[in-house]
């Protein structure tokens, strides 16, 4: 009989060891899970907000192209005036247009 008591407490013990660390094995686990979850959201976050910059970014330079042409086009009929006088009221024009875009 005594044999056998030491024998129940060790498997009383044992059992409790393990299934503390089983416990704090599954808390771990979630932990890890949970913040899995967190920083692939991130990730898919910022990939959203720099995809809807670029979006910003390309909108904005093809604004920026479409007003270049114009200009361009502008230029090349007054480089065709016969005029100089009209030729130079036209030059002081987009002289001031193209410091205004610069500015922007």
């Amino acid at each position: 009989m005594c044999s056998n008591k030491p024998d129940s407490r060790l498997q009383e013990n044992s059992a409790e060891f393990e299934a503390g660390i089983v416990a704090q094995c599954d808390a771990i686990i979630e932990a890890v899970k949970t913040r899995r979850q967190q920083l692939v959201q991130h990730i898919q976050e910022e990939r959203m907000m720099k995809q809807r910059i670029f979006k910003e970014q390309v909108s904005h330079c093809t604004a920026q192209l479409q007003k270049t042409t114009g200009l361009l086009q502008f230029s090349i009929e007054a480089l065709k005036e016969p005029d100089p006088t009209a030729f130079l009221q036209v030059s002081k024009k987009l002289s001031a247009v193209d410091r205004f875009s610069c500015n922007k």
